[in-house]
């Protein structure tokens, strides 16, 4: 990242969440994705910037619920700007998968219940799910949810 500035520490946190995200998505052990969640916390409490504790080679793993592959992978992220672990994790679930996470009462598994029935990978596919009443088809979901998702999604578009 030699003409670029190093990734913030709110970037690296964003960074840390998705890729939370996306292992909760694919099913992963509970420990995997509570690592990632843990190291967010850790990257929030720091007094100065990741990169600069990268770029002083200090020693990530001595920070609190920082394991040795985690540190290679924060290293990674803040010395290229990328993480070839995250496109790993896009590969097989979608980025967009992460919006529709985002909605209220939809949990990992029931986001990947949609994915892998209605193929639903955005906003506006849950949407149109919804309104073509496929979602009170699948089980565990019915009218009453459906609509519930309509409202939270009218919620989420509204301006504040």
């Amino acid at each position: 990242m030699a003409s670029e500035a190093a990734p913030s520490n709110a970037q690296v946190i964003d960074l840390l969440g998705k890729i939370a995200d996306l292992l909760e998505l694919e099913g992963a052990q509970f420990f995997r994705v509570r690592a990632y969640r843990e190291a967010t916390d850790t990257i929030r409490g720091l007094d100065e910037p990741l990169a600069a504790l990268v770029a002083r080679g200090a020693k990530l793993t001595d920070l609190p619920g920082i394991g040795k592959e985690l540190a290679a992978k924060l290293t990674e992220f803040v010395t290229t700007g990328k993480l070839a672990y995250l496109d790993q994790l896009a590969e097989k679930t979608p980025l967009g998968l992460l919006s529709v996470l985002r909605v209220p009462g939809l949990g990992a598994k029931r986001v990947r219940l949609l994915y892998d029935s209605l193929g639903v990978t955005s906003l506006e596919e849950l949407e149109e799910a919804a309104r073509n009443q496929k979602l009170r088809e699948l089980p565990g979901l019915g009218a009453k949810i459906e609509s519930d998702i309509l409202r939270r999604l009218e919620r989420l578009r509204a301006p504040d």
